[in-house]
C-alpha cells in the first residue's frame, strides 16, 4: 500500500508539472492575443523592467525598492513597451538604409560601427543583430505568438517573423 500511494503522489506531482507547462503557454497566448509583449525587451524599446534591471545594477541589491520605486515614475504601466528614443533612431536608421538604400545587413552594420553606433553595453553591430530587427514585427507594432508549436504542445522554435502575428498594444 506504501508503494502504491508514492506512486501515486509522483503520477500526480508529474501531472502537475506537465499542467504547469500548460498554464504558462496558455497565459502568453492570452497576453499575445491582448497585444502585450512576454520577454526582454527588445531593441528601441524601454519597459519598467528594464529601467529597474538598469537601475539594480547601478544601485546593487541593497537599493531594490529604491530602483523599483524610480522604475515605475520613469514607466508608469507596467508590462508594456515604451520606445526609447534613443534607440529608435537607430532603428530608424536600419530601416532607412535597408529600405531606401537597399543596403544589406552586413553592410548598414559595418555603418553603424563606423558612425559610433553601438548595441546596450557597449557591443558593436554584427549582421545578425541588425538582420534580427529588421525581420522582428515588434517593430511595427506587432506581437507574435507560435500557434503551431501551442497546438503541438511544445516550445517553440520558430522565429517570431514566422509566427501568428496579433497587433500590440505598444506603438511601432
Amino acid at each position: 500500500a506504501g508503494r502504491l500511494g508514492v506512486r501515486a503522489q509522483a503520477m500526480v506531482g508529474a501531472f502537475e508539472v506537465e499542467r504547469g507547462g500548460e498554464r504558462v503557454r496558455e497565459m502568453k497566448r492570452q497576453k499575445a492575443k491582448q497585444g502585450y509583449y512576454i520577454g526582454p525587451t527588445p531593441y528601441g524599446f524601454t519597459s519598467q523592467a528594464r529601467v529597474k534591471r538598469e537601475l539594480l545594477a547601478e544601485y546593487g541589491e541593497a537599493g531594490a525598492a529604491r530602483a523599483q520605486e524610480e522604475a515605475q515614475k520613469a514607466i508608469p504601466v507596467s508590462g508594456r513597451l515604451f520606445i526609447d528614443e534613443d534607440e529608435a533612431k537607430v532603428v530608424r536608421l536600419i530601416f532607412r538604409l535597408y529600405v531606401e538604400e537597399g543596403f544589406g545587413s552586413g553592410r548598414i552594420a559595418r555603418d553603424l560601427n563606423r558612425l559610433g553606433y553601438r548595441r546596450r553595453g557597449g557591443y558593436i553591430w554584427r549582421g545578425q543583430q541588425v538582420r534580427a530587427i529588421i525581420r522582428d514585427p515588434k517593430m511595427a507594432g506587432w506581437v507574435t505568438f507560435d500557434e503551431d508549436a501551442y497546438k503541438r504542445g511544445v516550445k517553440s522554435n520558430a522565429p517570431v517573423c514566422d509566427q501568428e502575428l496579433y497587433e500590440g498594444e505598444h506603438e511601432g
